[in-house]
């Protein structure tokens, strides 16, 4: 399928910013990138510094068993970075 670049992300803008649902702004956005690229999941995650660790808190997956749902704790180096770069 065809699509110019301003064309492709006006549309998965609007799928992103078309709904305060997270799981809704999901699948939406889910639906319209498989359209466009191989892509078998689609997650929102969030840094949780008091864990030190990435969470995931949503997920779109046409394949739900295989993925990872357990926060990634991340290195001290690692942390340091996201906290620099994102105070």
């Amino acid at each position: 399928m065809a699509v110019n670049d301003m064309d492709f992300f006006h549309q998965a803008t609007i799928r992103i910013c078309g709904s305060l649902e997270i799981d809704r702004v999901l699948e939406n956005c889910f639906d319209y990138l498989k359209a466009y690229f191989p892509v078998d999941a689609i997650c929102l995650n969030i840094y949780d510094p008091e864990m030190g660790a990435i969470r995931s808190i949503a997920i779109k997956s046409e394949f739900p068993e295989r993925l990872w749902k357990s926060p990634v704790v991340l290195s001290p180096e690692a942390r340091a970075y996201v906290e620099e770069q994102h105070p």
